[in-house]
């Protein structure tokens, strides 16, 4: 995959080529492009959505809101981190020297990893449209 964005507005986008081997696991491809753009989106960002800026209906100080704002985006980072590894992140659930195993395989590790990246998937889907500064 190689894509060429230009400054931000009309005509940004000037060139965008997929190879066939880009799909061949598609979700780990859009992970290596979509993991760097939130570590420095998080980096970058200054401002809030105004939906995270409430909890049970009343307003949240901004030092607040800003801080459940980064978790909120750690997590999206997290699970794309693991996307992007080609299935790394499970090797430590299958490692002899983690001492919760049970026949070679931490299989409630896993599933609280696995809990996580989904996690992390469903705030990305869901804070998609506030993906901006």
């Amino acid at each position: 995959m190689k894509i060429f964005i230009g400054d931000y507005g009309p005509g940004r986008i000037k060139a965008v080529s997929i190879d066939p081997w880009d799909t061949y696991s598609l979700d780990q491809t859009l992970a290596l492009v979509i993991l760097p753009a939130l570590k420095a989106f998080r980096e970058h960002t200054g401002g809030v959505p105004s939906c995270v800026c409430y909890e049970k209906g009343k307003e949240i100080s901004f030092t607040k809101a800003k801080a459940k704002w980064l978790a909120i985006l750690d997590d999206m980072i997290f699970a794309f981190k693991c996307a992007a590894s080609d299935n790394e992140y499970s090797e430590p659930f299958f490692s002899e020297k983690n001492k919760v195993l049970k026949n070679g395989f931490d299989s409630q590790g896993l599933k609280r990893c696995e809990k996580r990246i989904d996690k992390g998937l469903k705030l990305f889907a869901k804070y998609y449209s506030s993906l901006w500064t």
